[in-house]
């Protein structure tokens, strides 16, 4: 079946926004072999709504469906008459990035130009309202990559004469695929084409004046702030006042302003681990690295991870400080460059897949070869990063990832809120997993220290979940064991943050393990906490 999206409709159709079925289509060679994956008989219907109309263009959403049902939806801009708009589209649907959502762009008798955009899950205002009602949560980096975006394609609007007069209806958001569940970003959409006008200068602080609104929604909205004010909401609101109330900004300085900001964020960590109030001795082992390599191409490497050990006597503690050692050493002969050569960040997430998998052999070796070592394992979980240049406005590039194998965890800690990035490979989790427990019962269940995935032990094999995860300003990355969690629900480590958000890393480190101590302390504790800063 061949379907043209760009077919002209029926004016009446088009303004009603009702559906008109195509024809049934069915292929046929003598009698009908219903078995035949060429034969279709189905009756296809098409929805046509117009979301904004321009002189000479009009933007629509379209759903495809069998009968009542629509199986896809899209938006779909038409541009009807020869223009500087026309002329400048191609290049900047083709070369504009994710501002423009492009699934495609064609061309036929009915338009000088067509194109089917990614359709939005809100406008600007619509997703305003989500922010104010919890229903959804927008990231500080959401917000300033939403700023860079907007800059970057307008900029390129200019360098072909057009500009934008700033309107809120023009600009919609897409919820990307989340890896995992609440963690998917917000990307910004422009759908104003037909507003983009011939000889009009877009003004780069307005885009800033119509955008910012969305951060006082943030942090409003977030109810106790979990981070220190003045480390991290201030300095944020102060970079914005200065882009807004400076009077020579135009689109390149502001899109290369925000790039100079993300690319330069720093990052400051603390660990803590205690032996907790039942254990005789320490076998959780962790690491922070922070490894600037400075060269014709500066790099940056960036480890923070946690390793609970099992075993008994000793060989808990051994596998946990090799785990960690050998994923250190090998991350970074892996991913730092000589100082001949330039970092190539791109294949961090690989590299942690790969890695993960030789650990486990190598700890199972190990253990072969030394009878006081049988069964010895552990758990490994934590957050790596390289990036390429001191900033990404200089061409460099930042990869990013978290990984876990394990019960050990790695929580974000954003503008009120906590949430969890990685998932326990174990029994009561999967059980939360089928619907068969609540997670307030998988907190209490008697099995909950029964992991099905570690490093070392049976030596089978085993992989890790790795998953790109962007860190960004206003924010802190917590990856902790599981003396931590067992002791502690997430609302009580919550509240923890909360009572302690006026405080810095080692003073709400302490608290933490304090607070799982004082709840009876049945495990090792290990605390690490990394700080993003601009």
């Amino acid at each position: 079946m061949s379907w043209n999206p760009f077919k002209r409709r029926d004016e009446e159709l088009a303004e009603q926004g009702t559906e008109r079925p195509a024809a049934p289509l069915a292929m046929q060679a003598g009698e009908d072999d219903p078995t035949d994956p060429l034969i279709n008989t189905a009756v296809f219907a098409e929805r046509s709504e117009v979301l904004r109309q321009w002189p000479g263009a009009s933007l629509e959403r379209i759903s495809i469906g069998s009968g009542a049902a629509t199986t896809d939806s899209f938006l779909r801009l038409a541009v009807e008459q020869e223009g500087a708009l026309s002329r400048a589209l191609p290049q900047l649907l083709t070369r504009g990035g994710p501002l423009f959502g492009l699934r495609d762009l064609l061309a036929d008798a009915s338009c000088a130009l067509a194109a089917s955009l990614e359709d939005t899950a809100h406008g600007l205002e619509s997703l305003r309202e989500q922010l104010a009602g919890g229903q959804a949560v927008l990231r500080p980096l959401d917000l300033l990559l939403a700023v860079h975006d907007l800059a970057a394609g307008l900029e390129q609007a200019r360098e072909h004469g057009l500009g934008w007069p700033v309107d809120a209806r023009s600009l919609g958001f897409v919820k990307l695929g989340e890896e995992r569940p609440g963690l998917g970003r917000w990307q910004l959409r422009f759908t104003g084409f037909g507003d983009l006008r011939e000889g009009h200068a877009t003004d780069a602080q307005e885009l800033i004046t119509l955008l910012r609104p969305l951060l006082d929604d943030m942090f409003s909205a977030a109810g106790s702030d979990l981070l220190p004010a003045a480390l991290h909401r201030a300095p944020l609101q102060a970079m914005l006042d200065r882009l807004q109330n400076d009077n020579t900004l135009d689109l390149a300085r502001l899109r290369d302003a925000i790039a100079s900001a993300l690319g330069g964020m720093q990052f400051r960590g603390h660990g803590l681990t205690d032996t907790g109030m039942k254990r005789q001795h320490n076998e959780d082992a962790w690491c922070i690295a922070d490894v600037r390599q400075q060269a014709a191409v500066g790099s940056h490497f960036l480890l923070a991870a946690v390793a609970d050990g099992m075993g008994g006597h000793e060989s808990g503690e051994i596998a946990s400080s090799l785990a960690l050692a050998m994923l250190r050493q090998q991350l970074q002969a892996a991913l730092t460059a000589p100082s001949t050569r330039g970092l190539d960040p791109t294949p961090l997430p690989a590299q942690l897949a790969t890695l993960v998998p030789g650990i486990n052999r190598a700890l199972s070796d190990r253990s072969a070869m030394d009878a006081s070592l049988t069964g010895m394992g552990t758990t490994l979980c934590g957050f790596a990063l390289v990036s390429a240049s001191s900033t990404l406005s200089e061409g460099g590039q930042r990869s990013a990832a978290i990984f876990n194998v394990g019960d050990s965890r790695c929580y974000l800690i954003g503008p009120g809120s906590l949430r969890r990035l990685s998932s326990d490979h174990s029994f009561v989790q999967e059980l939360v997993d089928r619907g068969e427990v609540t997670e307030e019962q998988a907190f209490d269940h008697p099995r909950k220290n029964v992991i099905t995935r570690c490093l070392g032990g049976d030596g089978q094999d085993i992989t890790a979940d790795v998953w790109p995860f962007q860190p960004g300003p206003c924010e802190r990355i917590l990856v902790c064991s599981d003396g931590l969690t067992d002791a502690l629900r997430d609302t009580e480590i919550r509240q923890v943050l909360a009572d302690s958000a006026a405080e810095e890393l080692p003073a709400v480190a302490q608290r933490l393990v304090d607070a799982a101590n004082a709840a009876g302390g049945p495990d090792n504790i290990t605390v690490l906490l990394l700080e993003c800063l601009l």
